[in-house]
């Protein structure tokens, strides 16, 4: 059994200091081929106030690396590169460094981030597009092989880089529009002032459109306000304050085996704790370093004519936003609380539709991300009855717990890991 690659200590994104220089000169050499800086011009940048080196590091190793320029008098900054070790590609520390970048960008008083990517380079431009750049032109002979170059700008949110004094104000930062929705995640979009649960809504629709044949192209995404019914796994129930949440459920229909819907599930919580820089409590609860949890994702099968295949996947997300206050809920805490701001829910839902719609969902490397992001491996759990060590994570989702598979369970994390895990 694969129980995945050892998880050891998380990545952190720093500023470069001077004894860097090399390696990231080294580390471009391995990325890329052409259109490469010197060393000297590493030592200047490193140096320079108007620029911003970043290194992602994990246990003392490189692993990625990005710069960042400002010119003087103006509020636009440029993404000169992103670079990550071929070796480490497939963990999101792409989007780790983005968000570092956007960070770096709004410290030094920017509003807009411009940058240049090869009209080559797919998986560079679906997470630009994901993170909200628009393309805005394009630059022929860009690159030194004679390659074109796409440019992407995006406006950028002046939030405060660490959590500090919470701002005063609405509860509600601005209302969920429908119609905004849709027309940036391409999807059908219903907004609800209230319902029982967004998951037995969606699930209804799931099956008339199972019912009718019309389960293809953009699949619908129910939004609520407020749920009076909400359910967590295991049957718990789910309660949030009206309008200072995200609670949503999404439709997928993946061509895939039925057996396969559990893994699918562990990659599209993978991408959201990749997109909120958050981390993963086995299977799909999304966590900070504290192990405290911001969260909770629900999926259901609605059966389709067509068995052993998964019909329609309903995938039920509740997100702790703006809410303050968790009675009763002592290891609860809410993005408002961690970022130490007002969070934009539309912009926010958006992100992570648009992520969770680019998630990989099969392959051998699905379950990489899951893995890069876990709070659970390599700790002393204790889960159906049972425990012990969790030493992996099966490709099917299973947890293995001194290398014995668990299918199901609410996994109690019993002691920290060794070393501090280090989030955006």
């Amino acid at each position: 059994m694969d129980s995945g690659p050892d998880q050891g200590p998380a990545v952190e994104v720093r500023l470069a200091r001077a004894d860097d220089a090399r390696a990231l000169f080294e580390l471009e050499h391995r990325c890329f081929s052409g259109d490469r800086l010197s060393l000297r011009q590493y030592r200047h940048h490193i140096r320079n106030d108007r620029a911003r080196v970043l290194v992602a590091e994990r246990a003392g190793q490189r692993l990625g690396g990005a710069i960042v320029f400002l010119r003087r008098g103006s509020s636009r900054v440029r993404l000169y590169s992103i670079m990550v070790d071929p070796q480490a590609r497939g963990q999101g520390l792409a989007g780790v460094l983005l968000q570092a970048v956007e960070d770096a960008a709004v410290d030094l008083g920017a509003t807009e981030l411009r940058l240049e990517v090869r009209q080559d380079n797919a998986a560079a431009i679906r997470l630009y597009n994901r993170r909200g750049y628009r393309p805005i032109g394009q630059r022929a002979g860009y690159y030194q092989d004679g390659a074109d170059a796409w440019r992407f700008a995006k406006a950028l949110s002046r939030r405060p880089l660490q959590p500090g004094p919470l701002d005063a104000g609405p509860l509600d930062a601005g209302a969920l529009d429908a119609g905004a929705l849709q027309q940036a995640t391409g999807r059908p979009v219903q907004v609800l002032e209230s319902c029982d649960s967004t998951n037995r809504v969606a699930r209804e629709l799931a099956a008339a459109l199972l019912r009718e044949d019309r389960l293809s192209g953009p699949l619908p995404v129910i939004v609520a306000e407020q749920q009076r019914e909400g359910r967590g796994r295991l049957g718990r129930s789910w309660s949030a304050e009206p309008g200072a949440n995200l609670l949503f459920s999404a439709l997928f229909a993946p061509d895939l085996p039925l057996d396969q819907a559990p893994r699918v599930v562990l990659c599209l919580a993978a991408a959201l704790a990749a997109e909120l820089g958050l981390w993963l409590k086995w299977p799909n609860d999304l966590v900070d370093e504290q192990d405290r949890k911001l969260c909770g994702i629900l999926a259901e099968h609605e059966a389709g004519p067509n068995p052993g295949r998964v019909g329609c996947l309903v995938v039920g997300v509740g997100l702790n936003v703006n809410q303050l206050d968790f009675p009763d809920l002592p290891n609860a805490r809410s993005l408002r609380q961690r970022h130490g701001a007002l969070q934009d829910r539309q912009a926010l839902l958006i992100r992570l539709l648009q992520a969770m719609d680019h998630a990989a969902l099969d392959g051998p490397q699905a379950l990489d991300l899951w893995r890069a992001r876990s709070r659970t491996l390599g700790r002393q759990v204790r889960v159906a009855g049972r425990e012990g060590l969790a030493t992996g994570l099966r490709e099917d989702g299973a947890l293995l717990v001194d290398g014995q598979p668990v299918l199901a369970g609410d996994v109690e994390l019993l002691a920290p890991p060794t070393r501090r895990a280090t989030a955006l």
